[in-house]
């Protein structure tokens, strides 16, 4: 039907992604202008003095809010934001994985010999993308997840909590391997986007000159172009595909 709004089009997620970006920069020039006090490589040096525990903090905080369904993407730019693209984007790759983990537990342990909410159950059982890993009833998860972490319909730990619930066949070591691979993509681009386009806004924002991220932000605008192109051409492809959730 001409006129409808299809959620999982790839101009409509390109239109999202502009969006928040452009509403994430917002919020950190505003949260710089009123707390920051060093510019953004200061910033990341300092908390990189914490050592290894500020790591696993920031690993855990990580985990929690990608449990919490916050996209990866959002992920990988404030760890790259807060750490450079070097550790914030495996930082935020296995952020995603371990949240992903553990739900797929919950879903495995709870749910497998139990039926889901009604409402959950029913929309499951009608997506294309469950019907289709079910009637393929491939023991691999790998190329299904690594797919649906580059067309990203949803985030990473509520699908993996409903295949640990409902497609006991998927083997898990693999099933997380295409987790970990299918975002590591992902959150490179968005990470460097952090450590570049999201340090020149703080730097900015604090009266600090930015000339030093101009060709990093470059270069990051083109990944995230490339990526999405990707995307786009994944999604063509896939017209019965796993990701149609």
């Amino acid at each position: 039907m001409t006129g409808r709004v299809h959620f999982s089009s790839p101009l409509f997620q390109s239109t999202v992604r502009l969006g928040t970006g452009i509403l994430l920069a917002f919020v950190f020039y505003h949260l710089a202008q009123n707390f920051a006090t060093s510019d953004c490589r200061e910033m990341q040096l300092s908390l990189q003095e914490r050592g290894p525990i500020f790591l696993a903090q920031l690993l855990l905080t990580a985990t929690i809010i990608s449990m919490l369904g916050v996209p990866a993407t959002l992920i990988a730019v404030l760890s790259g934001t807060l750490t450079g693209p070097l550790v914030g984007a495996p930082l935020a790759s296995l952020a995603v994985t371990i949240g992903s983990l553990f739900l797929w537990g919950v879903g495995r342990l709870g749910y497998s010999k139990t039926r889901l909410p009604e409402f959950l159950d029913q929309r499951l059982e009608q997506s294309e993308w469950f019907k289709n890993m079910m009637n393929d009833r491939s023991t691999s998860g790998f190329q299904w997840t690594a797919l649906h972490g580059l067309l990203a319909t949803l985030p990473y730990p509520f699908v993996s909590f409903l295949i640990g619930a409902k497609i006991p066949h998927l083997n898990s070591q693999s099933f997380i391997a295409g987790i970990f691979a299918g975002s590591i993509l992902q959150v490179a681009g968005y990470s460097l986007a952090g450590a570049s386009i999201g340090c020149a806004v703080i730097n900015h924002a604090v009266g600090v000159g930015f000339e030093q991220y101009r060709t990093l932000m470059v270069v990051s605008c083109l990944i995230l172009v490339l990526l999405a192109r990707l995307q786009n051409s994944i999604s063509k492809t896939q017209i019965n595909g796993v990701h149609k959730l």
